[in-house]
């Protein structure tokens, strides 16, 4: 499961999907909800975590654009585009004050799985989910609008 936001410096605040058009299968996304991931979590770990921070980078997303070729030249660039980024390993959420987690995402029961379809909106808070777009519709194809909302001028 991966997102841009745990790379990002400063995290955008919500998106905003609708579905235009659905595939005749597949094309679900899955959402992690990293308060219920910090929320599983033993106080005694809890207490450790507060005060490591790790740092997020594109992860096995190199080997995408390494490649057969080993291009270690389109992976520095990427590195360049895309960044890396040290945040808190359990931040605080900067308007409810809650902690969560940005790791610990991948059991199920942090996540919901969304069926699309046609005319459906999906509305998420981007600082405290992730997110992943299932690609299991080929040769169709979903299409999607989407706004980003980049920052929140109550914070």
């Amino acid at each position: 499961m991966t997102t841009l936001l745990n790379r990002a410096l400063i995290p955008t605040m919500l998106d905003q999907q609708i579905d235009l058009s659905t595939p005749i299968i597949g094309g679900d996304t899955i959402w992690a909800n990293m308060y219920a991931a910090y929320d599983a979590l033993q106080q005694a770990m809890k207490s450790m975590l507060h005060e490591l921070s790790a740092i997020y980078d594109m992860g096995t997303l190199r080997n995408d654009y390494l490649g057969a070729t080993m291009d270690t030249n389109a992976v520095n660039q990427a590195m360049r585009e895309l960044g890396s980024a040290v945040h808190p390993i359990t931040p605080v959420h900067p308007v409810t004050g809650k902690r969560f987690l940005y790791d610990h995402i991948n059991q199920p029961e942090f996540q919901v799985r969304y069926r699309w379809r046609a005319g459906s909106m999906g509305l998420w808070d981007n600082r405290v989910t992730q997110h992943y777009a299932i690609a299991d519709y080929l040769p169709h194809y979903r299409r999607m609008h989407r706004v980003t909302v980049v920052d929140d001028a109550r914070v």
